[in-house]
């Protein structure tokens, strides 16, 4: 992520992405980016596509944000859950 911010990229307006391979400097951020996008409101769906094990990646990432979803929703009174837009 440190990366975009040289970039004039909105984190938030990214729909797609696309893994080449699943190395972890690859996919290390990508926990990050689709909880960081919920978080800063985002409700649209993401478009994850790589190869084989990508699914896995995904669901992990949205099951490394349950924590602090279920805390937002609480605090913020949200609607959509991150894995509606994962």
């Amino acid at each position: 992520m440190m990366a975009w911010r040289l970039r004039p990229v909105n984190p938030r307006q990214i729909a797609r992405i696309f893994l080449t391979h699943l190395h972890d400097d690859h996919t290390a951020d990508l926990a990050v980016l689709l909880n960081r996008q919920w978080t800063d409101g985002r409700v649209d769906p993401v478009t994850v596509v790589g190869p084989f094990g990508t699914k896995r990646i995904v669901e992990a990432a949205v099951v490394f944000g349950e924590a602090n979803a279920a805390v937002r929703l609480a605090d913020e009174a949200r609607s959509v859950k991150p894995a509606d837009t994962a």
